[in-house]
């Protein structure tokens, strides 16, 4: 496969409590979110959509 190809993936998390082995989540995302945007405000436009509750 070359370099910058599209390949399907999921990253697995796992979680140990109490002795016991937990299945967490799976992710699509090579990067888990951390990847940079541009142009630069895109990250801020995206969040617009979110709207979180008061605590």
């Amino acid at each position: 496969m070359k370099r910058g190809s599209i390949r399907p993936e999921a990253r697995l998390f796992f979680e140990f409590v109490e002795g016991q082995v937990w299945f967490g989540e799976t992710t699509p995302y090579p990067v888990s979110g951390m990847a940079a945007y541009s142009p630069d405000d895109f990250d801020y436009q995206m969040g617009r959509f979110w709207t979180l509750p008061t605590l």
